[in-house]
């Protein structure tokens, strides 16, 4: 790489940009632009202009791109991720982004020297990549070009090691990010998007299967890297290298580096696994496991998956219905004293046919449908023919009987459904004549506070008293009217 003012495209130390920036050396060239170390004209403050150059500044995908790692990087907001401080264009439409001023090498350039990390190395230098990156997943940001080249390993306050990720420019920002936007398919050197060695099988050929476990597999490579000495997957041009990832097994990393801790090598690779869904879940899993044996801390980080459902609506409209179903009703012996009253008239009679109706048809596709239906016939029949005597009964009784004693309640034996007036006081029945044994007397209800909420006669039924005849008319109308409203044979 050649600082010579020639190759800077026109811009040369000591120039002016913005009215405010002076070019102070040229820090760096590529394919897309170059990057500048310059100082605020007022400020003096040190500061690093990176810009397009050449015909690259006119495409359209090269300017969204420049864009898009403009937006990246200022978004994660993590001290691991180089800073941006201002985005602009120049008169004649060259766009500017200024960020920090590093000083220091990339990992590359340490591993290229050094060749071969230890653990607490590696682990010192990846692990606020993985807290950086992991926060990216977390924003919906999926890097796609993560390798030594991009890790910067500066000097902060007091020699600590200040490691910054770079270059989101070629990043898929997601749905859960805010909008779903790609990159172009190809880069400025007409190569597919990333860099071979460090790509995943779905990125080399399915970019639209590409998630954040792409990354996940790039900072295996770079870990793999850094522990071995060998990449995983290596060629000596991109056909070789893809048809080595597709072909060629990975060979495992004890056997490069048996001395690795168990629990590190295992990481690696199932970090390197081919089948996406055996990596691990997300990077939060990689920190817990490399975390033992780093020397520093990272900032901690939520999960990949940012997709958020949506709230639920039970409008009508939506048809979204909510999930926690009804509460049953009351079954009809369910009552409980000082509960509203049980319904005496023939609603009642009705309901039970009805449920037994039910029973029966629930039962009809089962092996018992038969012993169902016969065993419900009797019980309903009898409530019919119980039903029209009392009915019978009362009437007849009513007309014979009026003459005698006038001052005798008529209690209706189907009464209406609404509760008695509680203004109404009560009376106790008149004493009958003494009633033939056959016909006994229903015993008498216990007391209740508030007659209000209880009616004047009960309607649970009695299994010991048998349906009267229908032709069968009582002597007198009061007693007769008594048992057959309180002791009903359902």
């Amino acid at each position: 790489m050649s600082e010579t003012p020639e190759q800077s495209d026109g811009f040369h130390p000591g120039m002016l940009v913005a009215g405010r920036y002076r070019l102070d050396r040229l820090l760096g060239r590529g394919g897309m632009g170059e990057v500048w170390a310059v100082t605020h004209e007022v400020t003096g403050r040190l500061s690093a202009l990176k810009l397009l150059h050449g015909p690259v500044r006119a495409r359209p995908d090269r300017r969204r791109r420049f864009l898009r790692e403009a937006r990246a990087a200022s978004a994660i907001n993590h001290p691991n991720v180089v800073q941006i401080h201002d985005f602009f264009e120049l008169p004649d439409g060259t766009p500017v982004m200024l960020m920090d001023l590093l000083e220091g090498e990339t990992l590359g350039a340490r591993l290229a020297r050094e060749r071969v990390l230890s653990v607490r190395d590696a682990v010192d230098v990846l692990l606020p990549v993985i807290s950086a990156v992991g926060t990216a997943h977390s924003l919906g940001i999926i890097h796609r070009d993560l390798k030594p080249d991009n890790v910067f390993l500066g000097r902060g306050k007091g020699g600590a090691l200040d490691v910054r990720v770079l270059d989101f420019g070629i990043a898929k920002l997601t749905a859960a990010w805010g909008k779903s936007e790609e990159a172009g398919s190809t880069t400025d050197t007409d190569a597919m998007l990333g860099t071979p060695h460090y790509m995943s099988p779905e990125q080399c050929f399915d970019q639209d299967a590409v998630d954040h476990r792409a990354d996940v597999w790039a900072l295996g490579v770079i870990l793999y890297e850094s522990l071995s000495g060998a990449r995983p997957v290596d060629g000596e041009n991109v056909g070789k290298v893809l048809a080595n990832l597709m072909n060629e097994a990975v060979t495992p990393i004890q056997v490069l580096a048996p001395e690795l801790p168990a629990d590190v090598s295992t990481l690696v690779m199932r970090m390197l696994a081919r089948d996406k869904t055996e990596r691990p879940a997300d990077l939060r899993e990689v920190h817990d496991a490399l975390s033992p044996h780093a020397s520093v801390t990272v900032p901690l980080f939520d999960a990949a998956t940012r997709e958020r459902p949506p709230p639920l609506d039970s409008s009508p409209s939506s048809g979204q219905v909510n999930s926690r179903p009804p509460p049953p009703p009351p079954s009809i012996d369910d009552t409980e004293p000082g509960g509203p009253p049980p319904r005496s008239d023939g609603v009642l009679a009705s309901r039970v046919v009805k449920e037994a109706n039910t029973d029966a048809a629930r039962a009809a596709d089962g092996p018992a449908a038969k012993t169902v239906i016969r065993s419900s016939v009797p019980f309903v029949a009898g409530a019919a023919l119980a039903i029209l005597g009392a009915w019978v009964g009362v009437v007849f009784a009513s007309r014979s009987g009026a003459a005698h004693e006038p001052e005798a309640p008529s209690v209706s034996a189907v009464p209406r459904v609404a509760s008695p007036s509680p203004l109404a006081p009560s009376r106790a029945p008149a004493p009958a004549p003494a009633a033939p044994a056959a016909e006994p007397t229903a015993a008498p209800a216990p007391p209740i506070a508030d007659d209000r909420r209880k009616p004047l006669v009960s309607v649970r039924p009695s299994a010991s008293v048998p349906p009267p005849a229908p032709s069968a008319p009582p002597p007198r109308p009061s007693a007769p009217a008594t048992g057959l409203v309180d002791e009903p044979p359902f």
